[in-house]
């Protein structure tokens, strides 16, 4: 009894003092709940009031960013599975897959008009595969395209280019010129780091050809 009777002493104490129920619990070794009806009428000064209101925040935030972390690690492990199974489900695409594949990516985000052959984006993997189709069904080399870049200001127009370059394989002296939109308060967020890229290149003939393609599989 004297135990107990001592043990609810140094909780009242500490109580006092601002500190938390957990706390308290985890150095007596008595539960939560036991600490608060021994210390329920222990008075705290409005300074460890603050104190308390303080820690209790700081537990919060380290509690959210603990299910925040949990939840980012549970979305990479369920995307990581959905890729090997939706590649499992594209396999290997033969030249008449990449063929449709090339004219429906046209279709949706090439240049329909100008009767040139062009694509923006910013996604490099997009533009890596269009300019390997361009090669391959229309014969068209990428060191005979050249190159746009949307750029909002404040981001680096050096790295930008080195990036595009190196990833698409495509030289600087094809960069024709860099846009810089007008900065407004309506414009979206989430700013591409390396802006949008735009490859294209005046080709009337494989343009009308790309067009009559596009028809044919439309129409079918």
């Amino acid at each position: 009894m004297r135990a107990q009777v001592g043990l609810q002493e140094k909780a009242r104490i500490m109580r006092s003092k601002g500190r938390p129920y957990s706390e308290i619990a985890g150095k007596l070794g008595v539960s939560k709940s036991s600490i608060s009806i021994w210390c329920r009428n222990v008075t705290v000064s409005m300074r460890h009031k603050k104190q308390l209101k303080k820690m209790a925040l700081a537990g919060a935030m380290k509690g959210r960013k603990k299910w925040a972390d949990m939840r980012r690690t549970q979305k990479k492990e369920f995307l990581e599975q959905i890729a090997i199974e939706t590649k499992k489900d594209i396999g290997m695409l033969s030249k008449r897959d990449r063929f449709i594949a090339g004219l429906m990516l046209y279709a949706g985000e090439g240049d329909r008009t100008q009767e040139r052959v062009g694509m923006s984006n910013s996604n490099p993997q997009i533009l890596i595969f269009i300019l390997n189709w361009w090669h391959e069904f229309l014969n068209l080399d990428r060191e005979s395209f050249y190159a746009h870049l949307y750029l909002h200001v404040g981001l680096n127009e050096k790295r930008a280019k080195e990036f595009w370059m190196k990833t698409l394989r495509i030289k600087k002296e094809q960069f024709k010129y860099v846009y810089r939109p007008i900065p407004h308060q309506s414009h979206k967020k989430n700013i591409h780091e390396f802006g949008v890229c735009s490859v294209r290149i005046n080709k009337i003939a494989s343009h009308r050809k790309l067009m009559g393609w596009i028809r044919a599989v439309l129409d079918n």
